[in-house]
């Protein structure tokens, strides 16, 4: 009965959509936790990442922008609202967190103030969350 996810991103065997969905269909009850900047940072729009969307468990969170893993919110393209409107769709009960990371350079990430990061997060999907849930 334990849940295993995987993590598709861009330094592991499931960089892409198409290639976890490849490894899902290979292992049975196999989930998945999305780091949505993973996605935004290669260029893949929100739309394209709709076949996952049946095997999630876990969403992460933060803003970034082609070749960008991190960046200021005001500076991110990751339409947040797209993205909660295909989760509600898609019937998404798991779990939803924003991650930050400290890895300046990594990905072309930015330096962000966590904890005002955090909040604007927090507030913006707060607010789409009651708006269309």
């Amino acid at each position: 009965d334990l849940a295993v996810s995987i993590e598709p991103h861009m330094d592991s065997i499931a960089q892409t959509p198409a290639d976890a969905t490849a490894l899902l269909t290979l292992v049975d009850g196999l989930t998945v936790t999305l780091d949505w900047s993973h996605m935004t940072t290669q260029g893949i729009r929100p739309d394209d990442v709709v076949s996952l969307l049946p095997y999630l468990r876990h969403v992460q969170i933060r803003q970034a922008a082609p070749m960008r893993m991190q960046t200021p919110f005001d500076q991110g393209v990751l339409d947040l609202e797209r993205v909660v409107t295909l989760l509600l769709s898609a019937g998404f009960n798991g779990v939803m967190t924003v991650e930050l990371i400290q890895m300046v350079g990594w990905h072309g990430a930015a330096w962000v103030n966590p904890v005002l990061e955090s909040v604007r997060l927090r507030d913006e999907l707060r607010d789409l969350r009651d708006r269309f849930g």
